[in-house]
């Protein structure tokens, strides 16, 4: 599992009750991560309604916007 970084365009889905599941929303900020571990990595991102939320990387899935664009 790649790092993420600010900018980036991600998906949120991994938690089928949240509201948010499937939306897509763009990374605003990377957390420090003191642990080193790819499984401890905290996100905070903005979906397109401008709410923003706090995510574990399990829960961003990344996707190419040139190939969704159609």
């Amino acid at each position: 599992m790649n790092t993420l970084s600010r900018g980036m365009k991600v998906r949120f889905a991994g938690q089928p009750n949240n509201r948010k599941n499937g939306q897509h929303c763009t990374i605003i900020r990377v957390l420090p991560n003191p642990s080193n571990r790819p499984e401890s990595q905290w996100y905070d991102v903005r979906f397109d309604d401008d709410s923003i939320g706090r995510f574990l990387r399990r829960y961003l899935v990344e996707f190419d916007d040139e190939k969704n664009a159609a």
